[in-house]
Protein backbone atom coordinates (compact mmCIF):
# COMPACT_ATOMS: atom_id res chain seq x y z
CA UNK A 1 0.00 0.00 0.00
CA UNK A 2 1.21 3.51 -0.78
CA UNK A 3 1.26 6.21 1.86
CA UNK A 4 -0.40 9.49 0.78
CA UNK A 5 1.53 12.59 1.84
CA UNK A 6 0.51 16.23 1.82
CA UNK A 7 2.46 19.47 1.29
CA UNK A 8 5.42 17.95 -0.53
CA UNK A 9 6.63 20.61 -3.03
CA UNK A 10 7.21 19.62 -6.67
CA UNK A 11 10.88 20.03 -7.68
CA UNK A 12 11.55 22.43 -10.55
CA UNK A 13 12.20 20.89 -13.94
CA UNK A 14 15.63 21.04 -15.47
CA UNK A 15 15.75 23.55 -18.30
CA UNK A 16 17.97 21.37 -20.46
CA UNK A 17 16.66 17.94 -19.57
CA UNK A 18 19.53 15.50 -19.46
CA UNK A 19 22.88 16.35 -17.95
CA UNK A 20 25.43 17.39 -20.57
CA UNK A 21 28.16 14.79 -21.00
CA UNK A 22 30.34 16.60 -23.54
CA UNK A 23 31.68 20.18 -23.25
CA UNK A 24 30.22 21.61 -26.50
CA UNK A 25 28.99 24.86 -24.91
CA UNK A 26 32.42 25.72 -23.48
CA UNK A 27 34.33 25.19 -26.73
CA UNK A 28 35.70 27.91 -29.00
CA UNK A 29 36.60 27.48 -32.67
CA UNK A 30 39.77 25.37 -32.89
CA UNK A 31 39.25 23.65 -29.51
CA UNK A 32 39.04 19.86 -29.36
CA UNK A 33 38.55 17.05 -26.89
CA UNK A 34 39.16 13.30 -27.03
CA UNK A 35 37.06 10.33 -25.94
CA UNK A 36 37.97 6.63 -25.84
CA UNK A 37 37.22 4.64 -29.00
CA UNK A 38 34.47 2.79 -27.15
CA UNK A 39 32.53 6.11 -26.90
CA UNK A 40 32.71 6.83 -30.67
CA UNK A 41 29.07 5.99 -31.39
CA UNK A 42 27.81 8.04 -28.44
CA UNK A 43 29.88 11.13 -29.20
CA UNK A 44 29.13 10.95 -32.94
CA UNK A 45 25.43 10.96 -32.14
CA UNK A 46 25.85 13.87 -29.72
CA UNK A 47 27.82 15.86 -32.34
CA UNK A 48 25.10 15.24 -34.91
CA UNK A 49 22.46 16.54 -32.48
CA UNK A 50 24.56 19.62 -31.65
CA UNK A 51 25.13 20.38 -35.33
CA UNK A 52 21.39 20.14 -36.05
CA UNK A 53 20.44 22.19 -32.99
CA UNK A 54 22.85 25.03 -33.76
CA UNK A 55 22.74 25.19 -37.56
CA UNK A 56 24.86 28.08 -38.76
CA UNK A 57 25.94 29.14 -35.26
CA UNK A 58 28.52 26.46 -34.52
CA UNK A 59 29.68 23.21 -36.08
CA UNK A 60 31.66 20.26 -34.77
CA UNK A 61 33.67 17.63 -36.60
CA UNK A 62 34.60 14.10 -35.48
CA UNK A 63 37.66 12.09 -36.48
CA UNK A 64 38.44 8.56 -35.37
CA UNK A 65 42.18 8.28 -34.80
CA UNK A 66 44.39 5.33 -33.94
CA UNK A 67 43.83 5.40 -30.16
CA UNK A 68 40.96 7.84 -29.63
CA UNK A 69 38.06 9.71 -31.16
CA UNK A 70 38.60 13.48 -31.29
CA UNK A 71 35.99 16.22 -31.68
CA UNK A 72 36.81 19.73 -32.95
CA UNK A 73 34.74 22.88 -33.00
CA UNK A 74 35.17 24.10 -36.58
CA UNK A 75 32.70 27.00 -36.67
Amino acid sequence: MYKIQKNIPIPTKSVHGRKKVYPFERMEVGDSFAVPLIKTKSVTSAVSQENKKHQGERRFSVRVLKNETRIWRVQ
